[in-house]
């Protein structure tokens, strides 16, 4: 038996045990977008959480390249501390969050090989699932 079963907002997510399921909380907070991705056929799905990924890693670099312009433009005086504190918070944060997108974008992409939904060799598509899976 599987860890998570299907949930509505209206129940607790949990797993068969009772426990606390993250599955089921994000399946709860991503709902609508999960949805939208069942209707998908696979080599469509595969390709656009390739797309989502790599614009979530195009985001973050943008944000981080921008907090350090804002740092640099921050001028030197005691009028800034404030400032400056609440942008090394943000740069922080900006790291940690590339940190767990670098993991999850490892994840995703384990979870479509184990899938069968991709067949990725030295970070090159087989072209022969990409064939397959056209006609999935």
């Amino acid at each position: 038996m599987n860890a998570v079963s299907t949930v509505t907002a209206a129940q607790q997510a949990v797993d068969y045990l009772g426990h606390p399921s993250q599955l089921a909380e994000a399946a709860i907070r991503f709902e609508e977008a999960l949805n939208s991705a069942r209707e998908l056929k696979r080599h469509a799905l595969a390709r656009e959480i390739g797309h989502a990924l790599m614009n979530l890693a195009d985001r973050g670099m943008s944000m981080g390249n921008a907090l350090e312009v804002l740092q640099e433009v921050l001028p030197n005086d005691t009028d800034s501390d404030k400032a400056r504190s609440v942008l090394e918070m943000a740069q922080a944060y900006d790291v940690e969050s590339e940190n767990v997108l670098f993991k999850l974008g490892g994840l995703v992409l384990a979870a479509l090989e184990h899938g069968g939904l991709t067949d990725l060799k030295d970070g090159a598509l087989s072209t022969r699932n990409v064939e397959e899976q056209t006609h999935a």
